[in-house]
């Protein structure tokens, strides 16, 4: 192909790859593999250079010295030549065989590739979504569901919390169910060519079977499934050009086209061992939650006095009317399996009785075990798909309490924004990720500018942050800040005895939820920023004489919720920062990850060998790098400010740039069809690009500063 791949030290996603740089044909090749979701082969075994490349200049045989002078030693052998493939579990081996092993009169050398004999048990494991190919969607007659409505008795009865918030789901879902009917049938999910090709093949079958009929059965299957891949295409397609046509969500369009999900097949116990089998897959995940979601012993205590003893108003109407505004539609459900469309057609009728129910709520701080219980979902973050530590778990909360716990969030939501600092921009009003990248990257130009004055950060990663944070530290937090007692009551009763429902192969484990915060309630963001600014705030004024000036103020770190980074402008002073955050946020239950953590040094004068300073977390080192990813921002050194620390040729900016080039053509290259259509209008096409396409181009825009010559590449 002629054409290097680009690499990223960053990303990391071509390992063993023999070059250190891209050009332009592999930028290429590298947004048409990442569009097409393939895998390098020959990137994954690590070989030596000799074995790795595939093609040898011709020149490189030449006995003239005048040719011989002319080239580098370096170029006269490459590796241009690649196998691509769609999943790299269906590998063994992929190697170059020399021109002595396979007859070749060609400069360019073969690639070998073995595939694994058991590939089918390696396949994913996928699970069809319930309804997937049910095409008789049932409707709601509205004026019928008002009717049956509005005569059940909804008023609330002075019984067990629980049996009334069980007597109230179970009318609503009834009530539903009743007043659902049938929409006119819809066409066959496939084309006509398809169903007379299942009739041939139900006519083979029916015929006594031979060896010619078995030949035509095959042939027959093959085109029965090419022909309903196509028509899975165009029906696909359909239904994301009505949400554009319609201005509807097309993030809800592509759900709609989704028919199978991915479910866990394998993944690593204790010891590192590949487990397989259901039942044990089951008892690992409900052991690894359970060890992750334990209560850890700290010295905080859930506090008897409390600062604030104001009474707390009831919600009121508009409350509630605002708080069913923001519900976005077809939210899954909790235990209860309440969704948006069993309240918003009749939410004039049932608003009265639900303020009832959660103005009691509020007022004696007990609720239903139903707002206790949630259910977890695992979303794959990155990494190895076995590990268990690499999907973050999201709470799927009853829609009642996602009601009542944002109606506390607006109440809560200013007196959150006066106590958290300026330095977080994490779950802020009127703040973003751009600001905290531009802050950085303003303090970085400053040091290039002025060679002497030096800088040093250091990334923190907090290991599973959300879910290690302990509820004794979070209420006595609350109090210190001087919150309602009476909201502080609240949580605690809803965190008390919460535990979560993890369903695995049809089989549902439930485990007890003794720390961090629900991921998917509305709170938990603010209440983990608190407990962060809580601890930033008890050492402050120690580690401000240790930070940078800005605008004449002393900072010491940025942060953006977890992700946070400490600056300095001494490795010493850097050191002494790290060790007061790593203590106070242990005395919360946070764990910082050593692994993922880096520190960056920016210092003309700095000598980089065995004997300098290394930061160090519990005697544990820390990796020193030359670039790090935050926020979506490659942070790196300038190899005109550094010594001995980068090569010549890094080029990071140039590759950032490259990385949104390629993010957006991948983007383009996933919605094509419907921008390319004509069928479609042009204003219509325009917005599809504006939501879809361009935002993956324009990260961070507001903090690029591109070069002239940049500019003049990437003007078209």
């Amino acid at each position: 192909m002629n054409c290097h791949l680009p690499i990223c030290k960053v990303y990391k996603k071509y390992p063993f790859y023999y070059h250190s740089e891209g050009n332009h044909r592999g930028d290429l090749l590298d947004t048409w593999v990442n569009s097409s979701k393939l895998v390098c082969a020959n990137s994954l075994y690590r070989k030596r250079r000799g074995r790795r490349w595939t093609w040898e200049s011709p020149y490189a045989l030449s006995t003239n010295k005048d040719v011989l002078d002319r080239i580098e030693i370096s170029n006269h052998r490459a590796e241009i030549d690649f196998f691509f493939i769609s999943d790299k579990r269906l590998l063994r081996n992929c190697e170059v065989w020399s021109k002595t092993q396979f007859l070749n009169t060609s400069d360019h050398r073969p690639i070998y590739i073995e595939l694994k004999d058991d590939w089918l048990s390696t396949q994913n494991s996928y699970k069809y979504k319930k309804n997937a190919f049910s095409f008789n969607r049932k409707k709601l007659d509205v004026d019928k569901y008002r009717g049956t409505i509005q005569y059940i008795d909804w008023s609330y009865k002075s019984c067990d919390i629980d049996k009334d918030y069980e007597t109230l789901c179970k009318k609503l879902t009834e009530s539903y169910s009743k007043c659902l009917q049938l929409e006119p049938k819809k066409p066959s999910l496939f084309s006509e060519n398809v169903l007379s090709l299942f009739k041939k093949k139900s006519l083979l079958k029916s015929r006594h079977i031979t060896r010619s009929v078995v030949v035509e059965l095959n042939i027959l299957n093959k085109l029965i499934r090419q022909n309903i891949k196509k028509d899975l295409i165009l029906r696909r397609e359909e239904i994301i050009k009505s949400a554009v046509l319609a201005n509807t969500s097309t993030r809800r369009a592509y759900i709609k086209t989704i028919m199978k999900k991915k479910v866990i097949s394998q993944i690593y116990d204790n010891k590192g061992s590949v487990l397989c089998s259901p039942k044990d897959i089951r008892n690992r995940v409900a052991e690894f939650y359970k060890d992750l979601y334990s209560e850890r012993s700290t010295n905080y205590v859930i506090p008897e006095i409390f600062v604030n003893n104001d009474s707390v108003e009831p919600f009121i109407r508009s409350e509630l009317e605002f708080a069913l505004w923001k519900m976005k539609p077809g939210k899954a459900s909790g235990v209860d399996g309440i969704m948006d469309y069993h309240i918003k057609p009749v939410q004039d009728i049932l608003i009265p009785h639900l303020l009832v129910r959660l103005n009691k709520y509020l007022d004696e701080a007990k609720h239903p075990s139903a707002f206790k219980k949630s259910k977890l979902v695992q979303l794959f973050k990155s990494g190895d798909v076995k590990c268990l530590g690499n999907y973050r778990p999201i709470s799927l909360l009853s829609n009642l309490y996602k009601l009542y716990s944002l109606m506390i969030f607006k109440r809560l939501e200013k007196r959150f924004d006066e106590i958290i600092d300026t330095s977080q921009g994490g779950f802020v009003r009127n703040s973003s990720c751009c600001d905290l990248i531009l802050a950085l990257q303003l303090e970085l130009e400053r040091c290039r500018e002025f060679k002497e004055i030096p800088l040093y950060m250091c990334f923190i990663d907090f290991k599973k942050a959300f879910d290690l944070l302990c509820r004794k530290s979070l209420f006595h937090i609350l109090n210190f800040y001087n919150f309602p007692a009476q909201y502080i009551k609240v949580l605690a009763d809803v965190y008390s005895n919460s535990s979560l429902l993890i369903e695995i192969y049809g089989k549902t484990e439930e485990v007890e939820q003794n720390s961090g915060v629900r991921q998917g309630d509305v709170l938990s963001p603010k209440l983990f920023i608190l407990c962060l600014q809580y601890c930033i705030s008890l050492i402050d004024e120690d580690a401000s004489n240790k930070g940078i000036s800005w605008l004449g103020k002393k900072i010491w770190y940025l942060a953006y919720a977890d992700d946070i980074v400490l600056l300095s402008r001494s490795i010493c002073d850097l050191q002494d920062l790290l060790n007061m955050i790593v203590q106070v946020t242990s005395d919360i239950g946070l764990e910082v990850n050593v692994k993922k953590t880096k520190y960056m040094c920016f210092d003309n004068n700095l000598i980089d060998d065995e004997s300098s300073v290394k930061l160090k977390i519990d005697g544990k080192e820390i990796e020193k790098v030359s670039q790090f990813k935050y926020l979506g921002k490659i942070i790196s050194i300038n190899e005109k400010i550094y010594k001995n620390t980068l090569p010549k040729d890094d080029n990071s900016w140039n590759s950032f740039l490259s990385e949104r080039i390629r993010g957006g053509w991948i983007s383009f290259h996933k919605h094509k069809r419907l921008l390319l259509d004509h069928s479609i209008a042009l204003e219509k096409r325009i917005n599809l690009y504006v939501q879809l396409v361009r935002p993956s181009m324009l990260y961070s825009c507001q903090c690029w500063n591109l070069l002239k010559t940049q500019y003049l590449q990437n003007r078209y």
